[in-house]
């Protein structure tokens, strides 16, 4: 004897056959269909006890056994109970059909659904690929401007104060040139007043040697001091030297 969940494929083979069912698929299958055909039967599957030495193995045929009589109306009764069952099982196979019918649509949906967003974020990431790169094309050659602008800007500027430096110090030679020159001016004047101030004074010395009195011969003679080497001397001293340009 043993239990439902203890039948081997062979032992769940011999009961789907002696109820007239198919012994074909694997092990879950067999027990799937012979729960199916022993609970429409009204049979207990996890109470029932198969007799695996030649015991007779149905519920009902162990009630014939101990009745021994088994009446048509009992027999009509099993037919319509399983007739019952047979058709609820097809109409809940068919419900479960069009339920998965309507997943298999409901995914077939979801999956082009799925689809239609990865096309749109491959070409939403496309598109920001190609802002961007647009972007850092216009920020490079922003950036490329100012510095070619900043370059020009310091070549005016390094130009002008060049230019400004060279004619502060053109002007600063000119007025130092002017001041030299009238330096010179003056200093040539100044010579000439003094040369002919040396002059006067040799003239009027001349002239007071020649109008002086003549001199007693008992008197010592003294020496008339000669005043052209004093005056040439003295004049020599103012004569400045001009500054080299």
């Amino acid at each position: 004897m043993a239990k439902f969940g203890e039948l081997k494929i062979q032992q769940l083979k011999k009961e789907l056959e002696n109820r007239g069912l198919n012994t074909t698929g694997n092990k879950i299958e067999l027990q799937a269909r012979l729960r199916e055909a022993m609970e429409a039967e009204g049979i207990d599957v996890e109470e029932y006890v198969f007799h695996l030495d030649g015991e007779e193995t149905t519920k009902i045929e162990e009630e014939n056994e101990t009745s021994q009589t088994v009446t048509s109306t009992d027999l009509n009764m099993i037919l319509a109970a399983i007739s019952a069952q047979t058709s609820t099982v097809a109409s809940m196979s068919s419900q479960l059909a069009s339920q998965l019918e309507a997943q298999e649509a409901r995914i077939t949906e979801m999956s082009a659904q799925m689809e239609a967003q990865e096309t749109r974020i491959s070409e939403i990431s496309s598109q920001m690929s190609s802002q961007l790169e647009s972007q850092e094309n216009r920020i490079t050659a922003k950036i490329e401007a100012q510095e070619a602008r900043i370059s020009e800007m310091s070549a005016q500027i390094s130009a002008q104060i060049s230019s400004q430096i060279s004619a502060q110090l053109e002007e600063q030679e000119g007025r130092i040139s002017s001041k030299l020159e009238a330096q010179d001016t003056k200093i040539l004047q100044f010579e000439e007043k003094i040369e002919a101030e040396v002059d006067a004074l040799r003239g009027r010395i001349e002239q007071l040697q020649l109008n002086r009195p003549a001199v007693l011969t008992s008197n010592p003679k003294v020496k008339t001091p000669s005043f052209d080497g004093l005056f040439l001397s003295r004049s020599s001293s103012f004569s400045l030297r001009r500054p080299q340009q």
